[in-house]
């Protein structure tokens, strides 16, 4: 997938949702992000309130995170922000530092 400078939206699919699934803890969804260390936080605007909700990995931070469960199978598809320190690999799609725009279907 060529990625060019600026915005750029990777779709994650199919791998994610497993037949019949949907609603998923986010923290499982991020599992390999968390256990390598380079995630630094997640957003996510929820289009149904309007709100913005987010997921960091800081223990510290634990007790506000507000995104902890996410439907894969919404309509509109769930567009996340995620943030994260250095170049890594997430669902086979390849996140680059900073900010990467990710819909998540």
């Amino acid at each position: 997938m060529q990625l060019y400078s600026g915005l750029n939206v990777l779709p994650v699919t199919q791998k994610l949702l497993a037949p019949g699934a949907g609603t998923r803890p986010f923290r499982d969804l991020l599992g390999p992000l968390i256990d390598s260390g380079t995630l630094d936080r997640v957003w996510w605007l929820d289009s149904r309130t309007q709100d913005w909700k987010f997921f960091d990995p800081n223990p510290e931070l634990a007790p506000f995170n507000t995104l902890t469960m996410v439907n894969l199978a919404a309509n509109p598809p769930v567009v996340l922000v995620i943030s994260v320190s250095s170049q890594t690999e997430f669902w086979g799609q390849t996140l680059y530092s900073g900010s990467n725009y990710v819909v998540m279907r």
